[in-house]
């Protein structure tokens, strides 16, 4: 069986209006027909509270809705190491030790995080290999250094980055091309080549409903917690699977939301991507 999944994906739930933007979160899921969902809130943000939100929000559609009882939800957390390295961590649990485990870490290097997340059995993975800090994929000295990290770890990568495919579908209509923010979206299969990951992620990298809908697919023998967790894990299916829109969905998404992603992402990273990024 072939499912969709988004396994980095943000919430940044705040204030009144948390319910009604985790509601419209679900809503965004369902449309597209995603039915693994990992909240990989960015250790700053609340993760914890956000992901309890998700769940209480999730349980209450799931009552009213069959197609919400069939979403399988995860905790994550987008975890920033010491020297401005950034890892995706999910928790199998459906009651998660993850947010413990980490929120007694701090500014802990990249290898003792991975470390740590194998021991603790958590799947980790580099969540956008042409957007990190070292530049993985641009420094020879940095892609040896992280080629030894999956050498001797069960390590991950992503092969799709969703951050700006907003953007990119709406450049599109107007015939603009950006090669750079491709790398970014669509990790180039040379690189995933020479460094030989324990399995392929990926996801939207949303930051608010309006840019879900891309994600990988996962295959699994049956739809249960451990088997679609399993299926992460081992995950070598490099299949990106992008949303059909029209172009009238094309424009309101990127005006409603696309044009917000590019400025809650980092500045340095979409600067990079226009003007520096190498191949």
């Amino acid at each position: 069986m072939k499912i969709k999944a988004d396994l980095h994906l943000h919430s940044l739930l705040k204030g009144y209006r948390n319910r009604r933007k985790a509601i419209k979160i679900f809503q965004r899921l369902k449309d597209f027909d995603i039915r693994v969902a990992a909240f990989t809130e960015h250790s700053y943000h609340n993760p914890k509270d956000s992901f309890r939100m998700m769940q209480e929000v999730h349980g209450s559609l799931a009552e009213r809705n069959e197609f919400f009882r069939s979403i399988e939800i995860f905790a994550g957390l987008e975890y920033r190491t010491k020297g401005g390295n950034e890892i995706i961590i999910i928790d199998k649990e459906s009651k998660p030790r993850l947010y413990n485990t980490f929120s007694e870490l701090h500014d802990q290097d990249i290898e003792t995080a991975i470390k740590i997340s194998n021991q603790e059995g958590y799947a980790v993975f580099i969540p956008h290999p042409y957007m990190n800090v070292p530049r993985w994929a641009k420094d020879p000295k940095d892609l040896e250094f992280v080629s030894k990290l999956f050498d001797r770890y069960e390590l991950g990568v992503s092969i799709h980055n969703g951050s700006f495919d907003t953007a990119l579908e709406f450049g599109r209509l107007l015939r603009l091309d950006f090669p750079n923010l491709e790398r970014i979206s669509t990790t180039p299969k040379d690189y995933l080549s020479r460094i030989k990951p324990a399995f392929y992620a990926g996801g939207s990298d949303s930051h608010n409903p309006y840019t879900i809908g891309s994600g990988i697919e996962l295959i699994i023998k049956e739809f249960s917690r451990e088997h679609i967790f399993n299926a992460i894990m081992t995950n070598n299916y490099d299949e990106i699977i992008r949303p059909e829109k029209s172009n009238a969905r094309i424009v309101r998404d990127y005006f409603v939301g696309g044009w917000r992603q590019l400025i809650t992402t980092s500045g340095e990273y979409v600067l990079e991507a226009y003007l520096n990024l190498k191949h």
